[in-house]
């Protein structure tokens, strides 16, 4: 009974604890949304790109995919990392780089993306299918829909109040990151949360889903149990 008569007060305190941390969805979109990469089109691993050189092109024209890695392998040269760049900065590296296999001094080429690999954003944590999702065609996808198609938010564990998006800038090479109030109370609002390549959203459990979680580690890990009693 005395053990029940603490619980209960602790449980309270968690539940306290476990309201919403940051700002709510519309009113941080204007935010977020003005960091959200609008340049040119950056070459990213499972993209088609296509070399084509001015002289020799039967001999040096290339059309290959991106891998996984983001590292291309060029007729003549070792494997060169691409992922990140754009077509007219793999340009650039590939003039100096075949300069020292063509006579005849910096050749004349050009690199396009010929086919760009869907787009994908990443949501961890409590929701049903945790995971990348592609962004479609026309990169276009909210914050909600990216939550629905990773499977919704668990009605029990999820703590949408507490819910985090990072964001890599691409142009300043930098990360940013945002708390956010994410109820779904949130969502119908005309401000929206637009996301880009390489958003990762992170749903986290509630203090209460993470107090029992730690209690059970502790539980099974620090309290030596007989072997007739695991399973």
């Amino acid at each position: 009974m005395n053990l029940l008569k603490l619980a209960i007060p602790a449980l309270l305190v968690l539940i306290g604890c476990s309201g919403p941390q940051g700002k709510p969805l519309h009113r941080l979109a204007p935010e977020i949304n003005s960091y959200r990469y609008s340049g040119m089109d950056r070459i990213s691993p499972g993209d088609l790109i296509q070399l084509r050189f001015q002289n020799n092109p039967e001999q040096w024209d290339q059309t290959a995919h991106v891998q996984g890695d983001g590292y291309v392998s060029f007729k003549g040269l070792d494997p060169l990392r691409v992922a990140g760049m754009l077509p007219s900065q793999v340009e650039e590296e590939l003039r100096s780089a075949y300069a020292l296999v063509i006579t005849g001094g910096f050749p004349e080429l050009t690199v396009s993306i010929a086919e760009q690999a869907p787009k994908q954003v990443y949501v961890m944590g409590e929701v049903g299918t945790p995971g990348p999702l592609s962004m479609g065609p026309d990169g276009e996808l909210t914050f909600a829909q990216a939550i629905a198609m990773a499977g919704g938010a668990s009605n029990v564990t999820a703590w949408l109040g507490n819910t985090k998006l990072i964001r890599w800038d691409p142009d300043t090479n930098a990360q940013m990151s945002w708390t956010i109030d994410a109820r779904r109370k949130w969502w119908g609002t005309p401000e929206t949360v637009m996301l880009q390549e390489y958003d990762v959203i992170y749903v986290p459990n509630t203090r209460v889903d993470q107090a029992a979680i730690n209690l059970d580690n502790w539980v099974r890990r620090m309290i030596p149990v007989p072997r007739l009693f695991v399973q």
